[in-house]
């Protein structure tokens, strides 16, 4: 068995015993009053699964000193599991489809989040509101936001149609009632308009010098009191007015740690002088 065959099997039956935790009583065991000894507990997560390192579960280091283990409710992480159950992580692009679409072979190689890093970071952000995903993959970072954010809506973008069609099969298998709350776009992200957009997140790992001073243009348009995440580089040094950093650090991804450095928006950028 190849490896990622493994790890779908895995990931399989961790959904189904998700699933077990949450089966309602019979009629025959159910009880007239509600007992809240019987609710189901949240999800919890390690911090372990938050940010890779290199000791056991007990010790720390400086990449996860002061780090919280995050929670979600289990309803949120089986629906998750069941949309992504058979997607793998990672659809590597071809030489041809780089070429086809006009962008670097490394920007198409990202790969995605991982539900209890990102439920990490929901967290960390410490905001709400429209979730923006620019290159957005198999849709995995919006559909959790969706999922952690009940009242919110998520929005991806993405440019490789094999991923877009991957990302509308996931949310395909979600409730009516979270479908509702994600738009998926297949198109280039620096032409979507960031208006409305209260977190806006960018796997900018694979980024050039080129595609870096892009953004930084790009995200000119995001409104005041906005969340910006990339992930891997900050911004560029000419892009940063306008934008105060708030904090850096690692979460876990599908390839190992990735800083995530995150800024607001706190004013409009002055135009240089001609």
């Amino acid at each position: 068995m190849v490896p990622e065959e493994r790890n779908l099997l895995l990931r399989s039956l961790h959904f189904e015993r998700l699933q077990r935790r949450l089966e309602l009583p019979s009629a025959k065991e159910a009880q007239p009053v509600p007992d809240p000894a019987n609710e189901v507990a949240p999800m919890k997560f390690s911090v372990q699964e938050v940010v890779l390192c290199p000791h056991g579960a007990n010790a720390r280091c400086v990449q996860c000193i002061g780090r919280h283990a995050p929670q979600a409710p289990v309803n949120s992480y089986v629906e998750f599991c069941k949309a992504y159950s058979a997607i793998p992580y990672f659809e590597r692009p071809s030489t041809e489809e780089a070429v086809q679409l006009g962008v670097p072979f490394r920007s198409l190689a990202a790969g995605e989040i991982l539900f209890p890093s990102f439920c990490a970071l929901v967290g960390d952000l410490e905001k709400g509101g429209t979730f923006l995903d620019l290159g957005s993959g198999s849709g995995r970072a919006a559909v959790a936001w969706a999922l952690l954010q009940p009242t919110n809506r998520a929005i991806g973008v993405e440019i490789r149609p094999s991923l877009h069609q991957t990302a509308l099969q996931a949310v395909g298998r979600l409730p009516p009632s979270v479908q509702r709350r994600l738009q998926l776009h297949l198109g280039d992200l620096f032409d979507f308009p960031l208006e409305g957009a209260d977190v806006i997140l960018v796997n900018s790992t694979g980024f050039d010098i080129t595609l870096m001073a892009r953004i930084g243009r790009c995200l000119a348009g995001a409104g005041l009191g906005c969340r910006l995440v990339l992930l891997s580089q900050p911004l560029p040094n000419d892009a940063k007015q306008g934008w105060k950093m708030l904090f850096q650090a690692p979460y876990r991804m599908t390839w190992g740690n990735a800083t995530c450095y995150v800024f607001q928006k706190i004013s409009e950028a002055v135009p240089a002088k001609k």
